[in-house]
């Protein structure tokens, strides 16, 4: 009997995770208790992310934020279509979107004027 991994999710850390080491990139999608710890040069940039997400909802108000955690894709999925579904909303933070096993999450998300 042969085992199969379920394939990961592809995001932009990991992007940037198989660029510098094959292995590293393994490791965060298989085995996240063996993987390193997020170096504090890497936080910061994360940190940095999380900034420009509070000035585009400041640029952007009256939107509804999708608040499912980084490790809830699913909840965020279920979470972006229940709020598309209100017609009355501008903008969305944070929203996600999943296109043949990539998950993409982005700042804003704003409804076209009709």
């Amino acid at each position: 009997m042969s085992f199969r991994l379920p394939p990961p999710r592809l995001s932009k850390s990991r992007v940037q995770s198989g660029a510098q080491c094959f292995l590293k990139l393994w490791y965060e999608c298989y085995q996240r208790d063996l993987a390193t710890p997020v170096p504090e040069s890497l936080q910061h940039i994360f940190d940095q992310g999380t900034k420009v997400g509070e000035v585009a909802q400041g640029r952007y108000p009256g939107g509804l934020l999708i608040d499912a955690g980084y490790r809830e894709p699913d909840r965020a999925l279920e979470q972006t279509v229940a709020a598309l579904a209100r017609k009355e909303t501008p903008s969305f933070y944070e929203p996600a979107f999943k296109y043949k096993n990539v998950l993409v999450r982005v700042d804003v998300l704003q409804r076209a004027s009709k």
